[in-house]
């Protein structure tokens, strides 16, 4: 029999925490936030909270997410009912890999100062290990249908490189050009420190050689720093998502010379063939790859706008993100914001398992595709931005209305 651990309603937990810490290190690298801290992976909050928010998230079978659920209702089983005054206490410590070693309920008043002034009124405070000897640390509440608020922060990281595309700066990335509409992920970051993804690409790398990264398309004097992603599910009877990213210039003429000396470069490595294309009822214009099939219904296209360069997958994925519908995201933005639209997953995962199965010419007697992962969740939306020599988050994951998609 599962302990009936008193609930106070508010916190969420680690099993969460190890989701939403995958997430946030989209837009984490950090070196050490909170030297005042002990050392290695902390987490504390209430017995009850945690063991509720492990019920939700152990209902993600077979994920890495659902295994951690599953090792904390186990170890909760085997805790001493809660008395008042107690928290749940997780540990790992730094020089470790495995999984916390310390799993306990101790009085508040045994914690380490530092973490219980973390927690302070919240219901869950953590310290998560990050890349480059940092840490990812905030507080996390639980409310009564599930919904998780979590807060973060973690110290501003020195240096240039890969990352640095994804740390949001201080200033509003502005209006969204791709439509959310039907979308699985949308995210729009203005990159602190500016995009220059020619900078990343190693002289005469083979991933130069494969797709000409080097180019002054790529670079900062073309870019504004703003980049923008979506991705929409497979259409009817289609096998790949339609992935479509929209990169912020500053010149819309000098981002015409760019991408034409890219493509002229391109064609000259490449038997690819270039034909003309033009958004539905639009006089805007761009290119298509036609012969570009490596991967299924691969046909790259592209198309500029006045304050950017859209590409896409083919021409399909295109028109999709930038016609009808809501246009885009049109209310001010924050410098880094990302939304996972959780309940559209499942729809999708039945409709790309049913044209797999056409395409391998699967019959009747063929065995049913596994249900898809449902989510406790219906969205999670992160949003991010650079406070002096912080990056300050804040993530919310909206209960699922518990309708099937």
């Amino acid at each position: 029999m599962r302990r009936d651990w008193s609930h106070n309603h508010r916190g969420r937990s680690s099993a969460a925490l190890t989701l939403v810490a995958a997430f946030v290190a989209f837009w984490a690298c950090p070196r050490s936030p909170e030297s005042a801290l002990p050392p290695g992976l902390w987490l504390t909050g209430d017995a009850g909270d945690l063991d509720r928010l492990a019920g939700e998230i152990g209902t993600l079978e077979g994920t890495p997410a659902g295994d951690f659920a599953g090792w904390i209702r186990a170890r909760l089983e085997k805790l001493e009912p809660a008395r008042p005054g107690e928290v749940v206490f997780l540990h790992r410590p730094a020089d470790s890999e495995s999984a916390p070693d310390l799993f306990e309920l101790r009085p508040l008043e045994s914690l380490d100062p530092a973490l219980a002034d973390l927690r302070g009124d919240a219901a869950f405070a953590f310290a998560l290990p990050a890349v480059e000897g940092g840490r990812l640390v905030g507080t996390a509440d639980l409310a009564e249908d599930g919904s998780l608020s979590l807060e973060a922060r973690l110290e501003r990281a020195a240096g240039d490189g890969s990352w640095g595309l994804l740390f949001p700066g201080d200033e509003a990335a502005g209006e969204g050009r791709l439509r959310s509409e039907e979308a699985i992920l949308h995210a729009r970051v203005r990159a602190d420190r500016g995009l220059d993804l020619a900078a990343l690409i190693p002289d005469e790398g083979d991933v130069d050689r494969m797709f000409r990264l080097k180019s002054r398309l790529f670079s900062s004097f073309v870019l504004d720093g703003t980049w923008e992603l979506a991705v929409y599910p497979p259409p009817a009877g289609r096998q790949m998502l339609q992935v479509v990213l929209a990169l912020g210039v500053q010149d819309r003429r000098r981002a015409l010379e760019a991408v034409e000396e890219f493509l002229a470069d391109v064609e000259a490595r490449w038997p690819v063939r270039r034909r003309p294309f033009r958004l539905t009822g639009s006089a805007q214009e761009g290119e298509c790859l036609a012969n570009a099939a490596v991967m299924p219904e691969l046909a790259p296209c592209w198309v500029a706008l006045d304050t950017a360069v859209v590409f896409a997958w083919n021409a399909e994925g295109l028109e999709r993100a930038l016609l009808g519908g809501n246009g885009g995201v049109r209310e001010p933005s924050a410098p880094g914001r990302a939304t996972v639209f959780l309940d559209r997953l499942p729809a999708a995962d039945r409709a790309l398992a049913a044209t797999l199965a056409r395409s391998a010419g699967a019959g009747e007697s063929a065995a049913p595709a596994p249900d898809p992962l449902r989510w406790p969740w219906r969205r999670l939306d992160l949003e991010g931005r650079r406070d002096g020599d912080l990056y300050r988050f804040h993530l919310d994951l909206q209960a699922s209305s518990g309708s099937a998609p």
